[in-house]
């Protein structure tokens, strides 16, 4: 089961299979089309590009 690697819970759109399976699988069915899509939950993602827009800001 894929989780995120920052906070652990489950990443969702990433099917529940065994390496095997996944294996198996196309690339697109394996991952969502975000940034950090197969390591990072989207709250993760979004409090990553919060904080950047915050530093550039403060610039």
């Amino acid at each position: 089961m894929a989780k995120c690697s920052k906070c652990g819970i489950r990443l969702n759109g990433i099917p529940k299979k065994r390496v095997v399976e996944l294996s198996k699988l196309s690339k697109s069915m394996k991952k969502i089309s975000r940034i950090f899509s197969g390591t990072l939950c989207h709250r993760c993602v979004a409090e990553i590009i919060k904080a950047n827009v915050r530093r550039e800001a403060a610039i």
